[in-house]
């Protein structure tokens, strides 16, 4: 989800902010920069017990098998 909170751009995937891949920024754009670079960050080395980045490990994996 992509959203406004004061005069910072948001997006996040997951339940909040905390519990999810979080990222922010002046704009749109610089919000999604950061929340990508917050998931590159997790994706070497995943919590086994984070389902947010369980979930796009198996979104990923799915995807890599379509592709094939």
């Amino acid at each position: 989800m992509l959203f406004k909170e004061g005069d910072s751009c948001c997006a996040v995937l997951g339940p909040d902010p905390q519990a999810g891949i979080f990222g922010c920024g002046c704009t749109p754009e610089d919000a999604l920069v950061d929340w990508n670079d917050h998931l590159l960050e997790g994706l070497p080395h995943p919590d086994p017990n984070d389902p947010v980045m369980q979930y796009v490990i198996e979104t990923i994996k799915t995807k890599k098998r379509e592709v094939w």
